[in-house]
């Protein structure tokens, strides 16, 4: 397959404070090659004793003895994004076996029976929940954790399921994303101002009620056992904190926003859209939308922008 490359506009709003309103537009190109002829870069160690713990309690039948660590614990990017040579993005996984194998279809990906493939995909009997690709070596991003080398036959139930698909590239299909313009949206210094406005105006107890709750949220969802290897966002729905926050109601709704101004906290965005009643002011892609591809940082700026929106013209 050749190299794609997928071009990125960037539309970065200047600062009121002149008066005027200044448009700067820059252009990113990324390259989007071939899975298997991607280099690898020279990060690759042995596992912590934490770590192994850790995979022990996720993947019981997991091989640890054939596992590298090949790259760093980040939420920059998922294993979805990382299947698609993607590091710089949260791709959520389509659920739905339907959705999840059509994604790759539409990114240049066919599912095969046999012969050459370079991707798994693994879920469970209700959803999709991971997949794998083949770099030198099998590799696979564990949600915000490490991404680790593995044979092609390792076995990561019960978290992440089973193999349901195996995709290798169509190399007559073009990539759909490649005549695409996908524009990374930058919080205007305005609208920042406007956020903070809200949230004074908010009970100074239930502020310091939110931040707590929040915080403990985030860190549950990066280091409790049930979540921190979740490719999916959604599934920090299952933390103990976030009945506590949904039943703080909407008034809490500019103090999400206002955390989703850091982009580390884009998983704020599943709170934001079951708070959120306006169908207006929620951004939802298809999955066949190419736009999917920007992900769930970028959507997290896109809701604030379009929420500021919704409040400077009530």
């Amino acid at each position: 397959m050749k190299t794609k490359l997928l071009t990125l506009s960037i539309v970065c709003i200047a600062s009121l404070s002149s008066g005027c309103q200044t448009e700067m537009e820059e252009t990113i190109k990324i390259a989007s090659s071939d899975i298997t002829t991607r280099s690898i870069n020279s990060y690759s160690r042995d596992l912590t004793e934490d770590e192994r713990e850790s995979l022990t309690r996720a993947f019981p039948q997991l091989n640890l003895s054939a596992v590298k660590v090949t790259g760093p614990a980040t939420a920059s990017y998922n294993c979805i994004a990382y299947s698609l040579g993607i590091r710089n993005q949260w791709i959520n996984p389509p659920q739905s076996e339907e959705e999840f194998a059509d994604l790759y279809y539409k990114h240049g990906y066919d599912m095969v029976s046999g012969g050459f493939y370079n991707i798994i995909g693994y879920g469970s009997s209700s959803r999709m929940l991971h997949a794998s690709v083949r770099t030198r070596d099998w590799e696979s991003k564990l949600g915000k954790s490490i991404r680790i080398a593995h044979p092609e036959t390792a076995n990561f139930e019960p978290t992440y399921g089973s193999p349901k698909f195996r995709f290798a590239p169509i190399t007559t299909k073009s990539i759909q994303t490649d005549s695409s313009i996908i524009q990374l949206v930058n919080i205007t210094l305005q609208e920042k101002q406007i956020i903070q406005q809200k949230c004074l105006s908010i009970n100074k107890g239930k502020k310091q009620q939110f931040d707590t709750l929040f915080n403990q949220w985030i860190k549950n969802w990066e280091t409790n056992p049930e979540t921190m290897f979740s490719n999916d966002t959604q599934d920090a729905k299952q933390l103990e904190e976030y009945p506590q926050l949904l039943a703080m109601g909407k008034e809490i709704l500019p103090l999400v926003v206002e955390q989703l101004l850091d982009e580390k906290n884009f998983v704020g965005l599943v709170l934001y859209d079951e708070l959120q009643d306006n169908p207006d002011c929620k951004i939802v892609y298809d999955y066949i939308d190419p736009i999917w591809m920007e992900g769930e940082a970028n959507r997290a700026k896109r809701t604030v922008k379009l929420w500021v929106k919704s409040v400077t013209e009530e």
